[in-house]
């Protein structure tokens, strides 16, 4: 862990320029505990010294929890229930989310290593490009799949999730059986008829 004193950093970044070497967002939260921020609306790795004054000082605002509704399901046939899976599938998604910033159409399906699980994504909205972090979707679908889903997933399942303004909706299907979460509608075709609703974030992990 970076230990640095956060108050002589206040004191001395004034005089300090965008011009100097900038460091990552990690190493920001390794000086202070304040949790997830919008560091960057550009969508940047990185952050200037000078948003690092503005995130000691609280003038950034923490971030929102994603929120995850259901669009379509399918709970026939085998489901699965263990935390193991589960966990494997929800890291699968976020960084599937995470390759695909900026691509808007369908990903594809793809398989859970070891396990029965498959999943796809895609998404609408401005550039297509999620403004959560992945940890922040992981703990969303985590959180959805325990509290509304009843801690399995089956067949198949189309959730629709949302972050922030709203600019950016994303699609996740993902189950149990391969055939039907390929050949699942899992699109804005949902958004008209969307239910049980949950909102959560890297807290959930």
């Amino acid at each position: 862990m970076v230990s640095i004193n956060k108050f002589l950093i206040i004191s001395i970044l004034p005089f300090l320029t965008n011009s100097l070497p900038i460091v990552s967002k990690n190493q920001i939260s390794d000086v202070i505990r304040y949790g997830e921020v919008n560091v960057d609306p550009n969508h940047s790795d990185d952050a200037t010294y000078g948003e690092i004054y503005k995130l000691l000082t609280g003038s950034l605002t923490k971030r929102t929890d994603v929120q995850v509704c259901l669009g379509e399901s399918d709970s026939s046939g085998s489901c699965i229930s263990d935390d193991r899976n589960i966990d494997q599938l929800v890291s699968k998604i976020g960084g599937l989310i995470t390759t695909r910033q900026g691509q808007c159409g369908d990903s594809g399906t793809f398989a859970v290593e070891a396990s029965s699980l498959y999943y796809k994504y895609q998404s609408t909205g401005s550039d297509c490009r999620n403004t959560a972090l992945p940890e922040t979707d992981i703990g969303a679908l985590k959180r959805w799949i325990k509290n509304q889903n009843g801690g399995k997933v089956c067949k198949n399942q189309c959730v629709q999730l949302k972050h922030g303004t709203g600019q950016w909706t994303g699609f996740v299907g993902f189950g149990t059986d391969e055939n039907a979460v390929k050949n699942l509608q899992c699109d804005e075709s949902i958004n008209s008829h969307v239910s049980k609703c949950e909102s959560g974030g890297n807290a959930d992990i």
